[in-house]
C-alpha cells in the first residue's frame, strides 16, 4: 500500500512539472485610435504632440506611446512580441512635427519590465508606434500583442 502512494505521489510531481515547464501564450488585439495632432496648452505657451486614445507620453521627446499591465507571477519569465503589425502613413502636418524628433527606428520599439505595486506584481509594456520606413514616417495602426509566459529555470 505504501508504495501505491509513492507510485501516485511520483506520477502527480512528474505531471505538475511537465504542466509547470510548458510556455503559455497570450494574445491581445489591440487598436490604436489616432486623432492626429493636439495642441497642449502650457504656462509657457503651447507644444504640439501627435496623439492617440489612451497615450502615455513618459519621455522628454513627447512622443505617444502605448502602455500595457498585466497582472504578473515572479516565478516566471515574460516575453513580448508584436503579431499582426499593420501600418498607415502620416499627414503632411504629422510628418512635418515628426521632423523635429529623433525617429531613427525601422520597426516599433517595445519595452516590458516587471513591477511591483502595492503588494501585486505586474508586466508593464510599453510600445513607441512611429517608425521611420524608407525615409517615411508611418505610425502603427493595429496590432496583436503576444505575451509568451514559461517558467523560470
Amino acid at each position: 500500500m505504501q508504495s501505491f502512494r509513492t507510485y501516485i505521489y511520483l506520477i502527480l510531481v512528474i505531471v505538475t512539472k511537465s504542466l509547470i515547464a510548458e510556455e503559455a501564450v497570450l494574445n491581445t488585439d489591440v487598436q490604436l485610435q489616432w486623432q492626429g495632432i493636439q495642441r497642449w496648452t502650457l504656462p509657457q505657451g503651447y507644444r504640439d504632440v501627435l496623439h492617440f486614445e489612451q497615450a502615455i507620453y513618459p519621455h522628454e521627446n513627447q512622443l505617444p506611446v502605448f502602455n500595457k499591465r498585466f497582472v504578473a507571477d515572479k516565478s516566471f519569465n515574460y516575453q513580448v512580441n508584436l503579431k499582426n503589425t499593420v501600418f498607415e502613413a502620416v499627414t503632411q502636418a504629422e510628418a512635418e512635427l515628426l521632423q523635429t524628433k529623433n525617429i531613427f527606428q525601422q520597426i516599433p520599439q517595445v519595452e516590458s519590465s516587471i513591477l511591483n505595486e502595492r503588494g501585486s506584481t505586474y508586466l508593464d509594456v510599453q510600445i513607441s508606434p512611429v517608425v521611420l520606413k524608407n525615409g517615411n514616417f508611418e505610425k502603427l495602426t493595429s496590432f496583436t500583442l503576444e505575451l509568451t509566459k514559461s517558467a523560470k529555470p
